[in-house]
């Protein structure tokens, strides 16, 4: 993994942690943090299958 994708990695990892936070608190609903969650979950399970390549 180059510097960018581990950057954008960390930051997609971060992002999730604090969605995760809001939805907790309810300051976003269900559908908002499935909406925003699905494309980090889905960069973020790419990187791993690059890593295990």
């Amino acid at each position: 993994m180059d510097r960018v994708e581990n950057d954008l990695y960390e930051l997609c990892t971060d992002f999730l942690l604090l969605l995760d936070s809001l939805k907790e608190t309810e300051k976003i609903s269900e559908a908002e943090y499935e909406l925003h969650v699905k494309l980090k979950k889905l960069f973020i399970h790419q990187e791993k299958s690059k890593l295990s390549v």
